[in-house]
């Protein structure tokens, strides 16, 4: 695949992620900061944000908003299913005293890699 086939996959990827709502932070967002393509490789830094409004790894909601930086590396060949790693800690989300202090990633939001078309 070409930079500019592998930029539009990840602009379409990206949208499929922000369609779907996470049940905990129903309005979480990954924003892409910067994006950087050499093929096969996609690396994207985002900035993950939401609203805390239900039950979170054991923690009640507490309607604070929160915000965590994201670095994800994605390896796209075409026939075959992109492999992806993404960095951005879970275990920073909430304080010891139960107040979010960072938005998690990680958390599934319904949206698949699909194998990009050939």
């Amino acid at each position: 695949m070409t930079r500019d086939e592998l930029t539009a996959f990840y602009g379409r990827y990206n949208a499929c992620c922000n369609a779907h709502s996470v049940r905990a932070f129903p309005d979480y967002t990954w924003e892409l900061r910067r994006l950087v393509v050499d093929a096969p490789w996609i690396a994207a830094h985002l900035t993950d944000t939401g609203t805390h409004r239900a039950e979170f790894h054991g923690v009640q909601a507490t309607g604070r908003s929160v915000a965590i930086p994201e670095f994800a590396f994605y390896r796209v060949d075409a026939g075959t299913s992109p492999r992806c790693g993404a960095r951005a800690s879970t275990r920073t989300c909430f304080s010891k005293s139960g107040s979010p202090t960072s938005k998690a990633a990680g958390m599934q939001s319904g949206c698949r890699l699909e194998r990009p078309r050939a």
